[in-house]
């Protein structure tokens, strides 16, 4: 089977949230609700090839919402416009987890079909390759939290979320495609740079 990525693209909604009475203990102060999100990576491997070794064509990355994304029982009783204003905030959250893990399978990706001359040196380049994407969520969602004071402040949150929807929708320049010969977008990181919200 050939590598596959899923849950790029999906779209938060009410129903994938838990609606609870208090916060959960341990929340940060002023949260309200909490998209907690699993990246499930199978069939990353390094096998031998002759005398050397390659990473095959096996990998699948799943991105989905959790049972334990929560959100307070009082977001029924306010008003409209901040309801969207919170889920469009959460789905900054899913965004982040979402398109690091699509960063992740496209470096993946780029090394298929490459050979190594040990296995180590294939590990090496996967883990690096992991610890520069998905190694990054908790961290950069907690920036995200921290800059917007969990979407209080507009004027970052919009400052987020330009910086998002580049990633998602611009391609990189000069262009590069990968390994099905489509155009790549711009890598989460390098996007959330240029606008100073990540170091790369």
């Amino acid at each position: 089977m050939a590598s596959a990525l899923f849950g790029v693209g999906y779209k938060v909604r009410w129903a994938d949230y838990r609606s609870l009475p208090t916060p959960p203990v341990g929340v940060p102060e002023r949260m309200v609700m909490e998209t907690r999100t699993a990246t499930s990576v199978v069939g990353l491997d390094v096998v031998p090839d002759a005398s050397q070794f390659v990473v095959p064509d096996t990998l699948t990355i799943k991105v989905s919402t959790t049972p334990d994304s929560w959100r307070l029982n009082s977001l029924s009783a306010i008003p409209g416009p901040k309801q969207v204003w919170l889920i469009k905030h959460e789905q900054g959250h899913y965004d982040i987890d979402s398109l690091l893990a699509r960063d992740f399978y496209e470096r993946v990706r780029s090394l298929m079909g490459r050979t190594f001359a040990d296995a180590g040196e294939a590990w090496r380049q996967l883990r690096d390759h992991r610890a520069a994407t998905i190694g990054r969520a908790d961290a950069i969602n907690h920036d995200y939290d921290d800059d917007t004071q969990n979407s209080e402040i507009g004027a970052e949150q919009w400052n987020w979320w330009c910086a998002i929807e580049r990633a998602r929708q611009l391609h990189r320049s000069p262009a590069e495609h990968n390994r099905d010969g489509r155009l790549l977008k711009i890598e989460l990181i390098d996007a959330l740079a240029a606008v100073g919200l990540a170091t790369r």
